[in-house]
């Protein structure tokens, strides 16, 4: 698989409580989104989040 500049992949470690958190948080999705939709989705809302203040 090829990835541009903005799809670039990375690796995470996570304790298995985390990635329990996060497939609970996926199932609450109708469309239950990938684990890395997932962590995108997050990231991107944590991120919105902070830069309102």
């Amino acid at each position: 698989m090829s990835y541009t500049k903005a799809e670039l992949p990375i690796t995470v470690r996570t304790p298995q409580e985390l990635l329990d958190a996060l497939d609970r948080f996926r199932a609450s999705f109708e469309d239950n989104p990938t684990r890395p939709e997932a962590i995108r989705r997050v990231l991107e809302n944590y991120l919105v989040m902070s830069a309102r203040g």
